[in-house]
């Protein structure tokens, strides 16, 4: 006879699903390219269309397998940004699934496993990352299954879980340097190891030699990265955000406090605004309530403070999605302060009816994950009006390369099947983003030629306006740099078009060839 607890299992797992694709895929491409998110999606198609270019973006030092997935997206989809946004929105889903397998590796129970993933599809942090064609949310997808797997490995020691651990590290590291810390905080594990059981050192022993190979394994992937010439060029990215060690322990002290305290204070301000009140709220309440289960709840809040607490003492400066996936360890205690909650709230209406008890429980998990909720539903609607950082505000949405786009599409339109040709300051990969999002959003006409030019040159006016002997020509740049298009004649301003939802973005110059 068949078990009914399958299709009771399986139709809430399908409808989060479903939910999960509704909000994260509705209006996908409504904002258009930032400005990384360009640089990122100019490299993989790069990377697509010549072998010789797999390494790219080393050029700039960044780990290079993100865009090796997103090229292989454009190659089945073809609009570089659908396809960069689909790599983030696949790799949310897969997170999904490995904030499932921790938690209930953890707690045991599959109310709080469902209650974790109905968090994160409610994340209002997770909604804008997994929304990007950006590093972080693959990032985040390859710390929490190495979290998973580290997890496994401490409660099982078994070899085929440290090979696989391996993998999940090299995943991360080949993605992003700050994935390292799933290395670094590989001893934090023992915090849920069974010292009681028999054999204890030989299983302590056994354990450190799998954690052993499964960073060895991750390192020999890294290595991989040096094929490439540009290989160095990752140390040299890396020291533009965090204070290498030796140039830090060079710094005054009273430097290095007043560093910690701003960049302590901008961390704590993002997590508030992502994590939101309530599920703040709810990790208070798993502390209060869940003594039994401290350990794990201190892993979890371990993989979250302690590189917290590493970027707020060495970085430069901070970012949100810096702390993404840093911030995925709290669903599940999150999730666990939820369950408590409600426990405690069943025991004490004990006199009450069952439907009554329902009915208030229900509304204890209505009223927790109703503000994170609507931020995340507003983010898929209208995200201008997200309650979310200001910084982030501008860089995603209201500074986005909107006039860009509209640009380009209308320039498309005049095409009308002939030639033109589109100028861009810098040359195409330059140090600045405008000529590879003018080029992306030509894609896929054929009809539309774009060049990069670096404007401080003296050849540049001459082999610029060659083109323009043979079909129209327009020239397209930012109005700071205005100035370095005087001194010829030939250009004709035909629009100047500002950020249409900010008026301190950069203002687009377009320039026509006569």
């Amino acid at each position: 006879m068949k078990s009914r607890k399958h299709p009771l299992l399986t139709t809430p797992i399908l409808a989060i699903i479903l939910i999960y694709f509704v909000v994260r895929c509705f209006n996908l491409t409504y904002i258009p390219y930032f400005g990384d998110e360009a640089e990122y999606m100019w490299y993989a198609c790069t990377a697509l269309h010549d072998p010789a270019e797999r390494f790219i973006s080393l050029e700039v030092g960044k780990q290079p397998l993100f865009i090796w997935i997103t090229m292989l997206y454009i190659k089945l989809l073809g609009n570089p940004l659908l396809a960069g946004r689909l790599v983030s929105v696949t790799a949310g889903l897969l997170t999904m699934l490995g904030v499932w397998l921790l938690t209930l590796r953890l707690f045991k129970n599959k109310s709080v496993a469902l209650l974790a993933v109905i968090v994160f599809v409610l994340n209002p942090f997770a909604q804008l990352i997994n929304r990007l064609g950006n590093f972080d949310s693959t990032v985040g997808m390859f710390y929490i299954w190495s979290l998973y797997f580290t997890v496994l490995l401490v409660q099982t020691v078994r070899l085929d879980v440290a090979y696989t651990l391996g993998f999940s590290l090299a995943g991360g590291i080949l993605t992003k340097t700050n994935a390292f810390f799933s290395l670094y905080l590989l001893p934090v594990s023992f915090l849920i190891f069974d010292f009681r059981k028999s054999e204890m050192l030989k299983r302590v022993i056994k354990l450190l030699v799998l954690f052993g190979l499964a960073v060895a394994m991750a390192n020999m992937f890294y290595l991989l990265l040096q094929l490439s010439p540009y290989y160095e060029h990752i140390l040299w990215f890396n020291g533009d955000f965090v204070y290498p060690k030796r140039e830090w322990l060079t710094l005054s002290i009273g430097f290095r406090v007043n560093l910690f305290r701003e960049n302590a204070l901008s961390l704590l301000e993002f997590t508030g605004y992502y994590i939101t009140l309530p599920y703040l709220a709810m990790i208070i309440a798993s502390l209060f309530f869940g003594w039994k289960q401290k350990r794990q709840i201190l892993l979890l809040l371990a993989y979250w403070f302690l590189p917290m607490f590493a970027l707020a003492v060495f970085s430069r400066g901070t970012s949100s999605r810096w702390i993404y996936p840093f911030s995925l360890p709290l669903l599940s205690v999150i999730a666990f302060g939820i369950f408590e909650v409600c426990q405690e709230l069943w025991k004490r209406l004990k006199s009450y009816s069952l439907l009554a008890k329902r009915t208030f429980v229900a509304g204890v998990i209505f009223v927790v994950i109703l503000y994170p909720a609507t931020q995340t539903v507003i983010l898929a609607i209208n995200p201008f009006k997200a309650n979310i950082p200001f910084v982030d505000s501008e860089q995603y949405l209201s500074c986005a390369t909107w006039s860009i786009r509209d640009i380009v599409t209308e320039l498309k339109t005049k095409a009308h099947g002939k030639k033109i040709f589109i100028g861009s300051r810098f040359p195409l990969g330059g140090g600045q983003q405008i000529g590879q999002i003018v080029k992306l959003y030509a894609l896929p006409n054929s009809n539309i030629i774009v060049k990069g030019f670096d404007m401080s040159l003296p050849s540049y006016p001459a082999n610029f306006f060659k083109y323009s002997k043979t079909m129209p020509a327009y020239f397209i740049t930012y109005k700071q740099w205005q100035n370095q298009t005087k001194g010829t004649d030939k250009l004709k301003l035909v629009k100047e078009l500002p950020s249409p939802y900010d008026p301190h973005c950069s203002t687009v110059l377009v320039y026509k060839v006569i």
